[in-house]
């Protein structure tokens, strides 16, 4: 009798364990103009719900925030590093409820200059690296991966989830090398693809969409090479010479509060599964 019920409850273990994640619905362009993937990225946005902007408090929770980088401060822009945590404040317009986490050989993020500021624009590549929106653009310094973290706008300690996120990158010339992969909040891998390859000056579009909330973060690799710390010259990971990738516009759904995302219902089960069980081999004995 214990064996048959030991048999049972790995079982439905094994059973529970194996169901998938909801589905996601990719959105993925490319093209070597801004209207190219204009009509993905409003997709996109519109299958996430109307924009929330900046306020610490949530706004609707099927909405999205967004990041374009052009508004921010001269002072965290090129040559100036831009901290990682800036758009997980608790103040409009930044309270976004995101951060950015170096990994790899990354130390640094920089946003690059605005025109008429005395600084190189587009970090010194202006006919490489075309905004999709002007004129401001994104990139890790030292290395070329970096991870993103969600939190509660409201609480910028406490964990939240996204129904989804997608990027705008620039310049993607080499297959299968620019990455995106999403993790769920027990860390496991629910999403990975590659952005497509455009044209030199060209612009790439990868997003991903979930029925739920279900992203606690995400891994990207830019590329095969990195700016350095002044921003004016790149590093090859390849030879002869690796593709320097950035990004732009960072669309996302709503931070939900974890704590207010129910656990999926095959977890429930699991556990009543295994309680169950439990029962079972006591009587048993």
């Amino acid at each position: 009798m214990y064996f048959f019920t030991r048999i049972a409850v790995v079982s439905i273990s094994a059973i529970l364990l194996s169901s998938p994640s909801n589905p996601q619905t990719v959105f993925k362009d490319a093209g070597a103009a801004q209207s190219d993937i204009a009509d993905t990225v409003n997709a996109f946005r519109e299958a996430l719900g109307p924009e929330n902007g900046g306020a610490p408090a949530n706004g609707d929770p099927d909405g999205l925030r967004e990041i374009d980088w052009d508004d921010i401060p001269n002072t965290v822009a090129d040559p100036n590093p831009i901290p990682g945590d800036f758009f997980n404040s608790n103040e409009n317009p930044t309270a976004l409820g995101i951060e950015f986490e170096a990994t790899g050989t990354t130390d640094s993020f920089f946003v690059s200059a605005n025109p008429n500021t005395g600084i190189e624009t587009s970090f010194g590549f202006p006919t490489n690296l075309v905004p999709f929106s002007d004129f401001r653009m994104f990139t890790p310094g030292n290395g070329n991966t970096f991870d993103i973290n969600f939190f509660n706008p409201a609480d910028q300690t406490e964990l939240a989830l996204s129904a989804g996120i997608g990027f705008v990158f620039l310049d993607v010339e080499f297959v299968d090398q620019t990455q995106v992969t999403l993790f769920n909040r027990e860390g496991k891998e629910i999403f990975s693809d590659f952005a497509e390859v455009t044209e030199s000056a060209g612009f790439s579009f990868l997003g991903a969409l979930f029925e739920t909330p279900q992203i606690s973060s995400a891994s990207i690799t830019l590329g095969s090479a990195f700016f350095t710390a002044n921003n004016v010259a790149f590093t090859s990971l390849i030879e002869p010479v690796g593709d320097a990738v950035v990004v732009d516009n960072v669309i996302f759904g709503e931070p939900i509060p974890i704590s207010a995302v129910p656990l999926p219902g095959g977890f429930w089960m699991l556990l009543a599964g295994l309680a169950i069980g439990v029962n079972l081999r006591k009587r048993a004995l």
